[in-house]
């Protein structure tokens, strides 16, 4: 009789070890599969040498990046040098965020404005569509022509 049970607790323990070793490969397995898909998911949302020209109310926009990169429906980024251009202005930075819905931009990089009056050189930029102003920031230069 003792030795069924001795037998049956064996058997028991085994079929538990075996069970939390699959479930534990399991979760590997699942784990790995994600990291495949993020990495699919990053390399189909990214353009290389990006450029478009963009149709509005107030004229042409032709906007230039080494790399656009999907992040989300409201926000993408002009990775490296990139700019933005209409009839008005030039702006030239690094790794720009746009927001394509309300066409507001921001890049906390080194940045050059230029346009029919003045040159801008600063530490950063940030466009609000809305009311159309640029604010320029930290270390700004100002080259009136």
């Amino acid at each position: 009789m003792i030795s069924h049970l001795i037998k049956y607790m064996k058997i028991k323990y085994i079929l538990s070890i075996s069970i939390s070793i699959l479930l534990l490969l399991q979760i590997y397995i699942i784990f790995l599969n994600n990291l495949k898909s993020d990495k699919n998911f990053n390399l189909s949302s990214s353009l290389d040498n990006f450029e478009t020209i963009l149709y509005n109310k107030n004229g042409n926009n032709v906007i230039k990046a080494e790399k656009l990169i999907y992040i989300n429906s409201s926000e993408t980024i002009l990775k490296g040098q990139s700019s933005l251009t209409n009839e008005d202005y030039e702006i030239t930075s690094k790794d720009i965020i746009i927001n394509f819905d309300t066409g507001d931009a921001k890049s906390d990089n080194e940045t050059y404005f230029i346009n029919k009056e003045m040159e801008v050189a600063s530490d950063g930029f940030e466009y609000q569509s809305s009311s159309k102003m640029i604010k320029f920031f930290e270390n700004t230069k100002i080259l009136f022509k």
